[in-house]
């Protein structure tokens, strides 16, 4: 099983852009870590004023990328909203 997980951690780093994602093994359990970038939009004339980064990781791929959005939530100005995460 370490095997396997070791073989799938190096499959993601290979497949994602660079600097995207990161798979490690502690023990038998994979953990992911994402960063995501998203566009910061200001509600009065709904025009992007700027780009915001967030962070995250968990066992899957998802869950680390659902956190990475949750933290880049936490940087979102009053007057503003995030889109377009990825």
């Amino acid at each position: 099983m370490r095997r396997f997980l070791v073989a799938l951690a190096t499959t993601v780093a290979l497949l994602a852009p660079a600097g995207a994602v990161a798979a490690s093994t502690t023990g038998t359990e994979a953990r992911y870590s994402v960063t995501v970038s998203c566009q910061l939009v200001r509600i009065a004339d709904n025009n992007v004023v700027g780009v915001i980064y967030g962070s995250g990781t968990g066992t899957t791929y998802n869950s680390a990328f659902k956190n990475a959005v949750k933290d880049a939530n936490n940087a979102v100005p009053s007057g503003h909203y995030k889109r377009h995460c990825h």
